[in-house]
């Protein structure tokens, strides 16, 4: 039609009389060619207002044949024609009489099937056909043989035109059944959980999906999902099951929205589009979602549309093969989501499954790889989240430690960071507080623009919880529950949409962040809670849930996991510093980790995140068996305020891009500072023994421990790494005895 168009750009059009009540409104075609007259009496009476603006939209009507139009002299030229340069007879109009049909078949997994096009009428004579898969590729022909290796329903575009005519379209869906989509890993030993969480993990039967926004809501909270499965291009707008809105119907302002997923609409690139309704597609790079990483890194695939990444070439637009294998619940950043699988309801809540895509890719889907549960209920002021992430992979040659972001959450518009790291939990003390500044100069909201950016390095809150405050004094806090080590980022200029964001406004994060090792063929269990309100609301719901983290350390190896611990196994196949053997199948008999024979000092395991009392245990017993040289090893302390990896007694901020922050976070300096690396005796005979580490009368032995690293070869001219050294870890406790022992 394009081409059509441009022979005719030498057209005029002339409107001698047009009004609001003009019934058969008349047109003057002209070219080179001559002119003529025209009428449309098919345009109702009353369809246009009068004025300019009226004209413009009549004439690009007549041009593109959107109505019958007749001569004087009786010449119809028929709907869907776009009128000839030159004055016709009634013999020489192109008749545009024809219609399309096409198939739209079922199949199973992989098989081939032809999706073909069918043409009738008086005029279905001298006919061009294409087709225009889900991804956006344009195939000439009337039949298309096609197959997918994915569940879903897949949608494709006959396209039929005809000199003269306007384009007619139908749409064939190929439906595909049959494809694995989640693994069958045995619950009792292959389920990684925290101690203490007795969430019941069954799914909740089928419930119905008409309504694809479905909303769960009391007085104070108002949580809605958004059910469809969305393509890149599409105009129905959905995330995959992924939660759409929150909002607070206590606050100033109850139409603000919590979670920032930007409405979209097409032309939002390009001009001002009319936002106020509903959005033709959302965007899915940011929100409230289940965000998990695992190697490899960097990780290659191609994807449904064809888009590939592979190393060694200039990457396409957009993918980043360097974040590694990283499942995200709402989906990639193309605006491709994930695919429901499932989807219940209860008294106050709701349930879903769903398969992920690939962020950093386009449209690679990996369902048949992972499956993402949640369960929401909502409560008060809060939406209580259980996650349960099944991995069905084919093992790679080890797992690798990564900062999880289980979830993530993006709030439009919020700069206040509030926690409280004192060395006094739980007394309410006085609060750490961080506004981020905004973005004065070009780039707008863009990540690395300016002082836009994630903040580097965790945060170790000693209460379980964190909020992030917009400028009328409320927002959201998670309230956390294991593992306790969150962060958070700002990025934008201050401006953004609270009532239907957009992908241009401000936006702060924060989220559950801990580092953990995930097996490829485990089920990962974990919950959060969101909080709506101000500060002292959320903190308050801290307060008043029952839970509370363990005041000293205790860990037993002996299930699936590792009980949150980590070990430094660098980011790559070429950094292998530590290591283990995965999860087995089987529940673990002790941990055993693996010392690299590199020679250098970077192995290193790491305990969770903790809000550990050193007013309540100075020893740490450890039951272990080790093979190896050392006689000594080390074992590091991280109080709170304190940045992992530094020797400053006093944090020196100068030249640091978020200095003025980071000064706050680290007020009590770095965890490298000396009198934190307490050495411990071990023998290495391969049998098991209790190595008792003592802080007793250690002068930086205050306040709380938020974490702990345990050193193999602590320091330079010791004994050296030794093929096959590796140090398995029956059990840690602050007492010498087994804490978990049936």
């Amino acid at each position: 039609m394009k081409n059509v168009l441009n022979l005719l750009v030498l057209l005029c059009l002339a409107l001698p009389g047009f009004g609001q009540n003009v019934a058969k409104p008349k047109a003057i075609i002209s070219s080179s060619l001559g002119s003529y007259t025209v009428t449309a009496p098919d345009v109702p009476k009353d369809y246009y207002g009068r004025g300019d603006n009226a004209r413009a939209i009549f004439r690009d009507a007549v041009y593109k044949g959107e109505w019958r139009l007749v001569t004087d002299e009786g010449c119809i030229i028929p709907k869907g024609t776009i009128p000839p340069a030159q004055k016709p007879n009634c013999s020489t109009v192109v008749s545009c009489d024809y219609q399309i049909a096409v198939n739209s078949p079922s199949v199973g997994c992989s098989e081939t099937v032809l999706l073909t096009t069918t043409a009738s009428g008086t005029a279905a004579t001298g006919l061009a056909y294409t087709w225009t898969g889900p991804g956006g590729q344009t195939i000439a022909g009337d039949i298309l043989a096609v197959a997918s290796s994915t569940n879903g329903a897949f949608q494709y575009v006959a396209t039929v035109s005809k000199a003269g005519c306007t384009s007619k379209t139908a749409v064939a869906t190929l439906t595909v059944t049959g494809c694995q989509t989640q693994t069958t890993v045995t619950p009792s030993t292959g389920v990684y959980a925290y101690r203490g969480d007795d969430f019941d993990y069954t799914p909740y039967a089928d419930a119905d999906q008409s309504n694809k926004f479905p909303v769960f809501e009391n007085s104070n909270i108002y949580v809605s999902l958004a059910l469809r499965n969305q393509l890149q291009g599409a105009t129905q707008p959905g995330l995959g099951g992924g939660i759409y809105q929150i909002k607070n119907k206590q606050s100033a302002n109850p139409d603000h929205v919590l979670v920032n997923v930007p409405n979209r609409y097409i032309g939002d690139d390009n001009g001002s589009p009319d936002r106020n309704r509903t959005p033709d597609f959302l965007g899915t790079g940011q929100g409230l979602g289940e965000c998990v990483y695992e190697s490899p890194k960097p990780y290659y695939a191609t994807g449904e549309t064809g888009v590939t990444t592979a190393p060694n070439i200039t990457q396409p637009v957009g993918t980043d093969p360097g974040l590694g294998y990283n499942p995200f619940e709402l989906g990639d950043d193309f605006n491709n989501t994930g695919r429901l699988l499932k989807f219940g309801k209860s008294t106050n809540g709701f349930y879903t499954a769903m398969g992920p895509m690939a962020y950093g890719q386009n449209r690679v889907y990996l369902g048949n790889e992972v499956l993402m549960e949640k369960w929401g209920e909502v409560s008060g002021k809060t939406l209580s989240l259980h996650y349960q992430t099944t991995f069905n992979r084919a093992a790679f040659s080890r797992a690798i430690d990564k900062a999880q972001e289980a979830p993530c959450l993006y709030v439009p518009g919020g700069r206040k960071f509030v926690w409280y790291d004192g060395p006094s939990p739980y007394t309410n003390g006085g609060l750490t507080e961080i506004i981020a500044p905004v973005n004065t100069g070009p780039g707008g909201n863009g990540l690395n623009k300016g002082l836009n950016g994630m903040r580097d390095g965790n945060v170790f809150p000693t209460e379980n919880w964190i909020a992030n405050i917009g400028e009328n004094g409320y927002g959201i806090g998670l309230i956390l529950y294991d593992n306790i080590m969150t962060s958070y980022g700002y990025a934008g200029d201050g401006g953004a949409d609270m009532i239907n964001p957009n992908s241009g406004g401000s936006w702060g994060y924060i989220g559950w962040n801990p580092q953990e090792v995930l097996d490829f063929n485990i089920r990962w269990r974990h919950r959060v809670k969101l909080v709506v309100g101000t500060v002292s609301e959320i903190r308050q719901e801290a307060y008043s849930n029952p839970y509370r983290p363990a005041s000293t350390p205790r860990f037993k190896f002996n299930r699936a996991g590792r009980e949150g611990w980590i070990f430094n196994a660098g980011d790559n196949e070429n950094e292998k510093h530590t290591w283990d053997d995965g999860y087995t199948g089987n529940a673990r008999a002790g941990w055993k980790v693996y010392f690299s024979g590199g020679g250098d000092y970077s192995a290193s395991m790491t305990s969770p995140g903790g809000i550990w009392y050193t007013n309540q245990f100075n020893k740490l017993y450890i039951r272990y068996k080790y093979s190896g040289r050392e006689t000594e090893m080390e074992l590091k302390f991280q109080r709170n305020r304190q940045l992992p990896n530094n020797t400053d007694v006093v944090y020196n901020a100068a030249g640091k891009k978020y200095g003025a922050e980071e000064a706050v976070r680290y007020a009590n300096g770095g965890a490298d500072q000396d009198g934190q690396r307490v050495k411990f005796a071990v023998i290495g005979d391969g049998q098991w023994h209790t190595a008792v580490v003592d802080f007793a009368g250690l002068p930086k032995w205050t306040g709380i421990i938020s974490r702990f690293v345990i050193n193999p070869h602590y320091y330079v001219g010791g004994k050296t790494y030794q093929d096959g050294e590796s140090m398995t870890i029956d059990w840690m406790n602050t007492e010498n005895t087994d804490p978990f022992p049936n």
